[in-house]
């Protein structure tokens, strides 16, 4: 049973090796293309959920709109992280990061980085913002102003201008 597996994952390894670079490329692109999509469907489901906010909508037609944003930032997440691993195959075949790490790093409260008291909206990281448009939810930020969105390893980049590896070490 395992024989075949093996074949397989040969034959892969052997494919990606000759498409080398052309590949990652076509990789990525798919990839972005993807995360495209989805944060493309995500803004409009906040702006469909605003406009039935506005107009006192149904609760039923509200949660029909809401209850898959969790499920697209999920999936946004792990293409994020498919992205920033293709990106950093290098370092990641030096065993610098490993992916375990990545997710730990992910996992870092946001509002640690950020001194966030939980109430209200804070000052974009991303802008100069005068007044605060920047909201954290489930250890994501997303700002309405100019639509940054990151998890705990990009606000820390944007912060402090580090590498992604030295966000995923620091954050550790």
């Amino acid at each position: 049973m395992q024989s075949w597996r093996t074949d397989v994952q040969k034959k892969i390894a052997e494919f990606k090796e000759e498409l080398g670079d052309y590949g990652k490329c076509l990789r990525l692109s798919a990839l972005y293309e993807q995360l495209f999509d989805l944060d493309k469907e995500i803004l409009c489901r906040y702006a469909e959920y605003a406009k039935i906010m506005k107009n006192d909508g149904a609760y039923i037609d509200r949660t029909f709109i809401a209850r898959p944003i969790p499920a697209l930032e999920n999936k946004v997440k792990i293409l994020e992280m498919q992205i920033r691993c293709i990106v950093n195959e290098k370092s990641l075949k030096n065993n610098t990061i490993t992916p375990e790490m990545i997710l730990h790093a992910r996992e870092y409260p946001i509002t640690e980085l950020l001194n966030w008291s939980g109430k209200g909206n804070l000052k974009c990281i991303a802008h100069e913002d005068r007044h605060p448009s920047m909201g954290i939810k489930n250890n994501r930020a997303r700002c309405f102003a100019c639509g940054f969105s990151g998890d705990a390893i990009d606000i820390k980049m944007k912060l402090d201008n580090l590498s992604f590896i030295d966000a995923v070490k620091f954050l550790q």
